[in-house]
């Protein structure tokens, strides 16, 4: 899980003297988590049940009279419950050796499922109830709600608490047709640059976005000096920057060498000590801060796009050029070749189209000429007719009518 913050936030109404001892913070990604200190000493007491709910009110309760556990979660100790299930399956290696992302997101629907139906025995959960769950969520929560089921189970039937799967065959909600983050235009890239000059923090991130293969954001803000080497000999250019994606869990290595147009935007910075992009105060910053930070940047010159918009431009712009589904896996890190063919089918459409526009141009005399020939006129022209039976053919048929 994500390490919170401190940064006091402003109270919700009421809270404060409904609940003494209770304290609200964020995480670094905005989710609210809620303690309680009982008398103001010992040890924090995590609430894991959604604020105002019933479940909330006990855990609190609980932990306000030194209980170990809360009553709404006493649960927990019967090891048929839901509850049960889910608590063991957080001290798994399963859910451990996921990613702190996606345990930090499926950890919010654990959560749900064990205010909503911890009570219940896991063993008597079906589709039925899988798919119900599925069904109060809409778009992307429903996908995530799936992929945290999925996982919470097949770990219960890996280790023998279930015999079957209840999510097994649970379907993603269909998708509604979408483009994705909007692509930059050449012309909102040449619009950036003019409004934010090199010398600019602003330029700087863009120059990262543009030049180092398109990084997302997580890759970009901790993209520094330390990851600059010294190309091959023979290599056209004299430097590159070696980096693992972090999508991929740092498995996928990216190399890209450095153009002279991005190393003259870092070389008039600022930059960080470590990393190329900087906030106001010259620190590094997180991937959320800079994609707000770079999202205001771009409103204020009155483009509203986001940062992995010009990532897409990047790729169109290579495809574009001719670089072929393996030179794109290569520059951004993909390991799906379906994700760079999108690129170089549409670049493919744009140079056939080119190449074949010519077609449309109105046909020629000759060409007019061939579409409306007269065939009878030019068979008569000729003094051709149609063809009569020859004499064997014409004996043949007599014999034949004798027969009859």
């Amino acid at each position: 899980m994500k390490k919170l913050t401190d940064t006091k936030v402003t109270p919700m109404p009421n809270w404060e003297d409904k609940f003494p001892g209770l304290t609200r913070q964020f995480t670094r990604h905005g989710k609210e988590v809620w303690y309680v200190r009982p008398k103001h000493h010992g040890e924090r007491i995590r609430i894991r049940s959604p604020y105002g709910t019933d479940d909330f009110q006990r855990e609190y309760d609980a932990a306000i009279t030194h209980s170990e556990k809360a009553p709404g979660l006493k649960q927990v100790e019967d090891i048929k419950s839901l509850a049960w299930l889910i608590t063991e399956y957080r001290k798994s290696t399963a859910w451990l050796s996921l990613g702190d992302e996606t345990r930090y997101q499926r950890e919010y629907y654990l959560q749900i499922a064990q205010a909503k139906s911890g009570h219940e025995k896991y063993r008597e959960i079906t589709r039925k109830s899988v798919v119900a769950g599925r069904d109060a969520h809409t778009g992307a929560s429903a996908r995530h709600f799936v992929d945290t089921m999925r996982g919470l189970f097949k770990w219960a039937v890996d280790t023998d608490h279930l015999p079957a799967d209840p999510s097994a065959g649970v379907s993603y909600p269909k998708r509604k047709k979408s483009a994705g983050f909007p692509t930059w235009t050449e012309e909102e890239i040449a619009h950036y640059e003019r409004k934010y000059p090199i010398g600019t923090k602003e330029r700087v991130w863009l120059a990262v976005l543009q030049f180092l293969g398109g990084p997302r954001r997580g890759d970009a803000v901790v993209l520094g000096k330390q990851h600059v080497q010294r190309s091959p000999q023979g290599s056209e250019h004299r430097l590159e920057v070696v980096f693992k994606t972090e999508k991929s869990g740092g498995l996928t290595e990216v190399t890209i060498p450095m153009l002279p147009e991005f190393m003259e935007v870092i070389a008039a910075g600022p930059i960080g000590e470590m990393t190329f992009i900087v906030g106001d105060n010259g620190r590094a910053i997180t991937k959320e801060t800079f994609g707000n930070y770079f999202r205001e940047a771009c409103m204020a010159i009155g483009i509203t796009k986001r940062a992995h918009g010009v990532r897409k431009r990047m790729a169109t712009r290579a495809a574009d050029r001719g670089a072929s589904e393996n030179a794109l896996m290569a520059m951004f890190g993909w390991i799906d070749p379906r994700i760079p063919s999108v690129y170089t089918k549409d670049a493919n459409k744009k140079r056939l189209s080119r190449a074949n526009v010519t077609l449309l141009v109105p046909p020629s005399d000759s060409e007019t000429e061939l579409l409306t020939l007269d065939l009878d006129a030019e068979l008569k022209q000729n003094k051709l007719g149609p063809p009569s039976p020859s004499k064997g053919e014409g004996e043949t048929s007599g014999k034949l009518k004798q027969i009859r």
